[in-house]
This record gives C-alpha cells, sequence and structure tokens, in this order.
C-alpha cells in the first residue's frame, strides 16, 4: 500500500475514534479534535522545510527549524513560484496569516507599498537579506489614518522571486535580539548562492 493511503487511513482512523469518543464522552470532544488537528499537521508537514538551518530568532548555530523554540515559517522558492503572483510581498500575504501588504497608497506613498506583521506598523517590522537589515526607504507615508501612516519599511518588491531560495519569517517579537524595529516580527530572506545556471522569466 502507497505511504499516502497509509497516512489517509491512519487519519481516517483517528478521526473516527475521536468521533466515537466525542459520542460516549462530550467534555473530551476538544481533546479529539486536538489528535485529528495533530495527526493533519504531521501528514503535510514538510521535511524539505523543517531541515532548514535557521538563522532569524536565534543565537544557536546549525539549529534546525522543526528545533527552534520561536515560531517561525519557513516558505520555499517552490511555494513562492507555485503562488503564480508576480511580487513577493503579495506571496507573502497569501502564504504567511500575519503578514499584511498594502494594497495601494496615496500619493507618493504609492510608489513603496508597506507591509506589515500582527496589525503592527510597518515600523516594527525588522526585514533582513541573508541576515543582513534590508535598508529602508526615504519614501515616508504620510496618508492620516491609515494602519501605514508615518511608516517607512523595505520596499520587498525591490526583489525579484526568482533569486530566493527561501523566506523565514518571525512572527513573534524579537525586540531583545534585534532591537526595536522588530518588535511585530522578522521576515529573514535567503537568496540562491548557485555558482552557475539560471532561470528566464517572462510575462
Amino acid at each position: 500500500m502507497p505511504a499516502n493511503s497509509k497516512g489517509k487511513h491512519r487519519a481516517l482512523a483517528v478521526a473516527f475514534a475521536g468521533c466515537l469518543l466525542c459520542v460516549a464522552h462530550p467534555l473530551q470532544a476538544k481533546t479529539a479534535v486536538s489528535m485529528v488537528a495533530a495527526v493533519g499537521a504531521a501528514e503535510t508537514a514538510s521535511p524539505e522545510t523543517d531541515r532548514l538551518i535557521i538563522v532569524a530568532g536565534t543565537r544557536e548555530e546549525n539549529l534546525e527549524a522543526w528545533e527552534s523554540a520561536t515560531p517561525i515559517q519557513i516558505v520555499s522558492s517552490t511555494e513562492l513560484l507555485n503562488t503564480g503572483r508576480p511580487d513577493l510581498s503579495g506571496v507573502l500575504a497569501q502564504l504567511v496569516l500575519s503578514f499584511v501588504a498594502q494594497g495601494f497608497g496615496p500619493d507618493m506613498s504609492n510608489l513603496t507599498l508597506q507591509t506589515r506583521l500582527r496589525g503592527l506598523s510597518p515600523n516594527d517590522t525588522l526585514t533582513l537579506v541573508n541576515g543582513k537589515r534590508r535598508h529602508t526607504t526615504a519614501n515616508l507615508a504620510v496618508d492620516t489614518g491609515s494602519p501605514y501612516t508615518a511608516g517607512a519599511s523595505a520596499d520587498l518588491n525591490f526583489i525579484p522571486m526568482s533569486a530566493v531560495d527561501h523566506i523565514e519569517v518571525l512572527t513573534d517579537g524579537a525586540a531583545t535580539q534585534y532591537g526595536s524595529d522588530s518588535i511585530a516580527g522578522v521576515i529573514n530572506i535567503i537568496l540562491k548562492r548557485n555558482s552557475e545556471g539560471g532561470t528566464v522569466d517572462g510575462t
């Protein structure tokens, strides 16, 4: 029997057992739902990203993503390209739940659309490229009443998606490690380092 089929049968068995448990003991329904969710997460876990060495949110060396004590999400280059979107900020808004990208801005702020994490100011989200701080924009947003008011964050759309190997998104504050500009979280963009080859994209 194929591995995928075995996984589905195992998930169905756990779900059926959980339903029986809910009928017999309604107070334990929450535990049953958690069991089913855990099985589903295990079946969809990606070994490709779980085994990646992370840099964001840790001072340890050679720490793999699954070992991290901080909530960090790894977005692979395959996931980026499969969305079909041409802009990096739009892709992250689609793949990372706590990530919000500005759709449009008034006047000059429309030239550098901003991004933010966890509903906080764009100035509270730190952007790194290969572990080093990405320079922010000099175009200050002055739109009144917007969540992006007075924001001057890094413009992610200057980075082509074809150059990205993977992205580490730390969805928790890291001010003790990086400073006050990482209260909302950290986005660490890891670029490809191949010494040969390349890709050509067209629209």
